[in-house]
């Protein structure tokens, strides 16, 4: 899976860092820095693991997908916070997103897995993305400021859509 480069100067950045770790180089003073003292830097770049849960609400053949103001597609659901449960994280998150309680939805087994890596030159993030079967009890919900807007699409049509890396891996192998 490919790594999603935010800018040109994360991009450089990134590149200096890989020259750093694996020629070797002179610091501005002109001391030898060898690979050891590059990779010592390199680890001080903070990683972050998240755990993400996700929703495939399916009605007529399509899936509900929705736009996040970075216009990148993505399912209903998000991140467990911390020592929270992954049942409540995953009701919290509905509520947030599509104002929806937890009567007006049943959700079913898990049944699939991704995941999602972002790099910044500060911190590194990878994001496990747990994704369940869901049924929609209700046909209004109101999506919230987190989203720009939702619509239902087959999977084709979700093949074409603009997500971050992962998702497009993940729908082109899924089975429903």
């Amino acid at each position: 899976m490919g790594v999603i480069i935010e800018s040109k100067e994360i991009a450089d950045t990134q590149r200096a860092i890989f020259e750093l770790a694996w020629l070797g180089t002179r610091d501005a003073d002109g001391k030898v820095l060898n690979k050891e003292i590059a990779e010592n830097e390199l680890r001080k770049v903070e990683k972050i693991r998240k755990t993400t849960q996700k929703v495939i609400f399916e009605h007529d053949g399509k899936i509900l997908m929705m736009k996040d103001t970075k216009n990148h597609w993505e399912l209903p659901g998000g991140t467990i916070d911390f020592a929270e449960d992954a049942d409540v994280a995953l009701m919290r998150e509905l509520k947030e997103e599509m104002g929806l309680d937890p009567q007006q939805y049943n959700i079913e087994n898990i049944i699939g897995n991704f995941k999602i890596v972002r790099e910044f030159p500060d911190k590194h993030y990878h994001f496990l993305v747990l994704v369940y079967r869901g049924k929609l009890k209700v046909a209004d919900f109101q999506i919230s400021s987190e989203h720009t807007e939702f619509g239902w699409f087959t999977i084709p049509e979700i093949l074409e859509l603009d997500m971050v890396s992962g998702y497009k891996e993940f729908f082109a192998n899924i089975t429903l």
